[in-house]
């Protein structure tokens, strides 16, 4: 019993004298399922003391036959293998990500994420690392030209979480850079030959065509027409 409502199977009574009081979009209907919605939307919260509707034999099977012990144990361990195998290799990948990123070498780190094409643990770096403001102290202009390319094919995937891990990541590597970038184009040339100055240069130049190339994808405008997150970060990106 809760309050004035009593669930009993698939019904829901109320006291007569409370009749009329409770929105008769909360009354479950005789036949209507636990999960499914009302016809305008509202759905009906799952009572908290008891399940509804719910055949308890279902979940014995057919007691009629017994199966032997060593039955069940293949059966609950079919697909273990196959699991095992899944957990296994994604291991070693990380610890392979891990050993190349603990000893300062992520460049090679990102380099692994990229040949093992596992847009989940792509995902799962930039969610611990540069989409949440961690580690970009870290990044210099080489590791953003193989970065930001590995973000915008993650910005691609149907899963909105591994886009708005992208889109952040890129984002905020770019505010990273972004004063650098600028002081450095318009930097004047000074007389005699400045090697050093040059390879800035290039490095430079390369990171802008991968953000260049980023604003021009066609994906960047698919996702500037979305609500939320998604769509405030794909604009803040077009725009920068």
């Amino acid at each position: 019993v809760q309050g004035n409502i009593v669930t009993t199977k698939a019904e829901i009574y109320m006291k007569e004298s409370d009749k009329g009081k409770i929105n008769e979009n909360l009354i479950m209907k005789k036949d209507q399922k636990v999960d499914e919605p009302v016809p305008d939307g509202t759905l009906i919260k799952k009572p908290v003391d008891a399940p509804t509707n719910l055949d308890v034999n279902a979940f014995l099977g057919d007691t009629g036959k017994t199966k032997k012990d060593i039955d069940l144990i293949n059966e609950i361990k079919k697909d273990h293998t196959s699991i095992m195998m899944i957990v296994n290799k994604r291991q070693d990948q990380i610890d392979l990500i891990l050993k190349y990123w603990n000893s300062g070498d992520i460049t090679s780190a990102m380099s692994t994420m990229k040949m093992v094409k596992d847009k989940s643990l792509i995902m799962d770096v930039f969610n611990i690392t540069f989409a949440e403001n961690a580690a970009l102290d870290a990044l210099t202009l080489d590791h953003a030209i193989v970065i930001i390319p590995l973000a915008l094919e993650l910005s691609k995937q149907k899963y909105e979480c591994y886009s708005t891990a992208a889109l952040k990541t890129i984002y905020k590597i770019y505010k990273k850079f972004a004063d650098v970038i600028i002081s450095s184009k318009r930097a004047p040339t000074l007389a005699g030959v400045d090697l050093a100055r040059e390879e800035r240069l290039k490095k430079i130049d390369a990171a802008i065509s991968k953000f260049e190339a980023v604003q021009k994808d066609p994906i960047m405008g698919v996702l500037s027409k979305k609500t939320g997150e998604n769509g405030s970060l794909s604009k803040k990106v077009l725009t920068a």
